[in-house]
């Protein structure tokens, strides 16, 4: 198992969840920067169970892989795929999401976004 972790190394990583955040256009949305910020809350909640924590990194691994089912660079749709991975994963999780880990999440939530 750790030989599998290594191989990912330097791919998924959180500088690069950073860095996609905020490479994401405007035009994609607040819900689906909310949906990321979500699951890296959670993911990043020490009372989270480890299972957890494992699908909610492969829902962001999803988001930052360069390679999509709908690529990132189709207009209006590019994203569809991101956001439909990253909700059924908030599904899953639902019991995770807490009034605490939702303003966690909204407090990271970058100023274009803002209500």
């Amino acid at each position: 198992m750790e030989n599998d972790n290594k191989k990912f190394d330097g791919r998924y990583s959180e500088s690069r969840y950073w860095q996609k955040l905020s490479d994401l256009p405007r035009s994609v949305g607040r819900e689906l920067v909310m949906q990321a910020l979500l699951l890296y809350v959670v993911l990043t909640d020490e009372r989270t169970p480890l299972w957890a924590k494992g699908l909610a990194a492969g829902g962001l691994a999803y988001l930052i892989l360069p390679l999509d089912a709908v690529s990132d660079f189709l207009p209006i749709v590019g994203y569809s795929d991101d956001a439909a991975v990253l909700g059924v994963v908030l599904y899953e999780l639902h019991r995770f999401i807490t009034p605490a880990v939702r303003e966690r999440a909204e407090g990271m939530l970058p100023n274009i976004f803002r209500k």
